[in-house]
């Protein structure tokens, strides 16, 4: 089954092993930068949060086994209100 599972101490290692084809690396960060990003943000003040858009990273499982990464954004915009899921890297 595939789900979702939040980044944190005990895959973030799994996450940055993941990787994309060589002819993709244009398209997308280094999952290591996503999650500083994320990690940067992490403790951000309500108004920070805000302004900054804070990261949420999550792992894509298939079972057990990350397939993917995706970061999520809290977006707080009235007419878009909710979360967006921004950068993606699936397991080559």
């Amino acid at each position: 089954m595939v789900h979702l599972k939040k980044i944190n101490h005990d895959n973030w290692m799994e996450c940055i092993e993941l990787d994309v084809h060589d002819w993709q690396k244009q398209f997308v960060n280094p999952n290591i930068l996503s999650l500083a990003e994320a990690y940067a943000h992490s403790d951000a003040n309500k108004e920070d949060a805000e302004q900054y858009y804070r990261c949420i990273p999550f792992g894509i499982y298939c079972n057990d086994q990350m397939i993917g990464f995706r970061n999520c954004r809290k977006i707080s915009d009235t007419d878009c209100a909710g979360y967006f899921f921004e950068s993606a890297v699936q397991k080559t």
